[in-house]
Parts: C-alpha cells; structure tokens; sequence
C-alpha cells in the first residue's frame, strides 16, 4: 500500500479535502505548492505524516552547488501560518521548505515557530530571508538534538552565533549543513569546545568565510568530512599552513569562483586533502598553477578538474596541475583560459590514459596544441569540445585513422576550420561515423 505521496499541481483546499478523505493513511507528502488552509486541512487529516516537503529538490537548483535559489514566481501561496502548521505534526521527521514563503503582517508568528515532534532529523528551509536571527535560535532550541541535516541556506540574518548554537546543540549527530548565502565567518568557532563525529558535508556558498574559520571547519571535519562547497567565499587559503596532518576522506571541496584565492593556499588545499579528492573545481578563480612546482603531494583520485574561466591559469600552471593527478582523471575543463596546451604530451604526463571528457573551448588552442591532445588522449576521449579556437585542422593527417576511436560528442565550431580540416576529423571519427 503506497504511504509516501508526489502531488506535483497546486494542492488547494478544494482537491486536498477529497485526497484527505479518500487516503487512509499518508506518511510522506511531497507538494509542488500549498495554501494554509490546504495544509491544515491535511494535518487535522493526517496527523500521522512523518516527512512532509513543500517544492521540489530541482526548484532552481545550483547544481554545481548544490543550493536552491528562488525567484519572485516561485513563492508560495503558503505563508509561515502554514509552515507552523506542518512544524506542530507531532510524528514529523523531516521537513524541507524548498520555495520562498508568502509575507505576512503579523511579523509576531516569526517569534512563534517551533517543531513539536521529538524525532525531527531533517530540518530544510531555503530561502526564508525575512526570519530574523532570535527566531531562528527559538526554532533550532525547540528541535531535538538528534537533527542529523540542517539546511538554512538563503538567509542572510544567520550569523556566527547560529553557526555555534548549531554545533553546540547537534554537533554530536550532525551530518550535513547547509548555511550558504549567510553573513557566517566561522571565527566563533573558537568558542567551540566539542566535536563533529558524524560531520559529511558542509555548504557555505556565498558566505563570508574568512581563512580562520575554514581552518576551524577543516579541524572539526577532519575524520569524516566528505564534501565541502565554500565558492564566492573571500579565503585565501593561506592559512591552512597551520593545519598539521591531512583530511581523511574529503572527496569534493569546491571553491570555485574565490576571487582572493592564490596559488599559495592552492599548494595547502592540496597538501592537506590532495590524495582523497575525487572533484577538484578552480573555475573562475585566479589561480596561476605556478606555485605547484614543489608540490610534494598528489591528486591520485581526482576524477573531475575544472579549470573553466580560471584566466590567470598558464600553460605551466596546467602542466603542474596535471602531473599531480592520476589515472584516473576522466573529465578536464579548460574552458574560457589562456593555455595553449603545447606542454602536454605522452612522454610528460605518461600517467593520465584514461581521460574521457575534454573541454578545451575558448582557450588560445591552436593546431599543434590539438596535435598534442589528440595524441595523448585520443585514444580514450569520448566528449571533445575544441569550439571557439584557432583551429584550421591542418596537420591532423599525421594521426592515423580512427585516432579518435571512442568518440561519442565533438565540437569543431571554429571559424577557420577549413573543409580538409573537417574531412581530416571525419577520418579520425571514421569507425563511429
């Protein structure tokens, strides 16, 4: 019997009475939107609902972030009266708010949020910017402390002092947290005496995170951290000399578009979590490469690199940057840079033969460049995208045919490709033709 439902049309008072009456009984409820008097109705109905959401998980969602942003056309019908009616359920476990809540007058509810239910271990509400600071410290004191995932992105009044009462109060059972586009720094976190057992992921997108507060952050997940997303943060990563040891199993740390990173707190990043990193994102940050020349650590496992619109990046840099990874690289982005690629070749980076996916559009490629990518990876590439370069595709013919003998996707949009060069291609694509 189906407990767990998907409602993706607006749920109004008039078709939830007949869902209401006609379902016995309804454990976890996922509503594209919702009226107050519609979820009241429900919760009279069903009391015993366990895991309610509001929206779905793709509502203009980052996916390189993983964040929900919403705009003005995705507000809810529902306003925080209908909020506090799914919060009183008393089995609920979870609850993701995952649109943008209708205003209301009376600005005293803010103070009179609170969860009923002692078994709560999610609590999602994105994007409820006009909840002040004090009445999310009530709510968070009126929940357990057995939340496992906290997720406040898109409020801009959560500061340091909600970071802190989130780690002092569930920091035994915390999992993930989400607190991006917040005024959060994480230098509280001195005050900070306990610990992050079970800590996985960590958001702080858009945040003010300074370089002191990482390093807090980077202590407290050292055992257990997996995944950490701090793009459009002001570090440097500078600091992290001070972290002594490694990370032991952060996989994924994207700082993308950190515009005060350098090379310098590149070499740390590296040193400290290098050999777990499975996704490595620099895109649009202004990171040389350079300062990897004394790199003593490796990036082994990194599967995913993207260096999109990292301007500042050299053709050394990207050289640097690749002999440090492995086998079992798979996907490179260079999109939007200045390299030409003339330094990568087989006898240079022998250990990199498994490389499906090269994005190399938009860079000061040239046909020797191309020659030089080709041979090393043509073999294996499935998705080729050359667009927006120099390329003519003279000189292909000294490749033999089906160079290219995987290739699924390839770009060629390049205005000086000439009809030989594009017959040269065919030939080299010729078994998947």
């Amino acid at each position: 019997m189906v407990h767990y439902w998907s409602l993706t049309s607006e749920f109004s008072i008039e078709n939830l009475e007949k869902f209401a009456d006609e379902v016995q009984t309804v454990l976890g409820l996922l509503v594209n939107d919702a009226t107050d008097e519609g979820l009241k109705y429900f919760a009279r109905k069903h009391p015993e609902i366990i895991e309610f959401q509001l929206g779905s998980d793709d509502t203009d969602t980052d996916t390189d972030t993983d964040t929900v942003s919403v705009t003005d056309t995705d507000t809810s019908k529902c306003s925080l009266n209908g909020l506090q009616t799914v919060m009183s359920l008393p089995n609920l476990t979870s609850v993701k708010i995952n649109r943008k809540i209708q205003p209301i007058p009376d600005q005293s509810i803010f103070s009179m949020l609170f969860i009923l239910s002692s078994r709560l271990t999610t609590l999602g509400l994105y994007n409820l910017q006009n909840i002040p600071e004090e009445s999310i410290l009530v709510l968070l004191h009126s929940c357990s402390s057995s939340l496992k995932t906290i997720h406040l992105s898109g409020n801009s009044n959560i500061t340091d002092v909600i970071l802190l009462k989130i780690f002092q109060k569930f920091g035994s059972s915390l999992e993930s947290l989400d607190l991006s586009n917040s005024n959060v720094t994480g230098e509280k976190l001195s005050e900070f005496n306990g610990s992050l057992p079970v800590i996985t992921e960590l958001g702080l997108f858009n945040c003010k995170l300074t370089d002191t507060g990482l390093l807090y952050l980077l202590h407290l997940g050292r055992k257990t951290l997996d995944s950490m997303v701090i793009a459009y943060t002001p570090i440097t990563g500078e600091k992290l000399k001070e972290f002594e040891g490694t990370m032991e199993c952060l996989e994924t740390f994207d700082f993308h578009s950190c515009e005060q990173i350098t090379d310098g707190g590149l070499l740390q990043i590296i040193r400290i979590c290098g050999s777990t990193l499975t996704e490595l994102n620099l895109s649009f940050t202004p990171l040389t490469g350079e300062g990897l020349v004394n790199c003593t650590s490796s990036l082994e496992n990194v599967e995913k690199l993207d260096c999109s619109f990292a301007f500042e990046l050299t053709d050394h840099g990207l050289f640097q940057l690749l002999s440090l990874c492995g086998d079992n690289l798979e996907t490179l982005n260079i999109d939007d840079t200045c390299v030409t690629c003339n330094m990568l070749s087989i006898e240079n980076l022998p250990h990199i033969q498994n490389l499906k996916s090269l994005n190399c559009s938009s860079t000061s490629l040239v046909d020797s460049g191309l020659l030089q990518l080709l041979r090393l990876w043509g073999n294996t590439l499935t998705h080729l995208d050359i667009g927006d370069n120099d390329i003519t595709g003279e000189g292909l013919s000294e490749l033999g045919v089906c160079s290219l003998p995987c290739i699924e996707e390839i770009s060629l949009w390049c205005e000086n490709l000439s009809d030989d060069g594009l017959v040269k291609f065919l030939k080299l694509c010729k078994k998947n033709c």
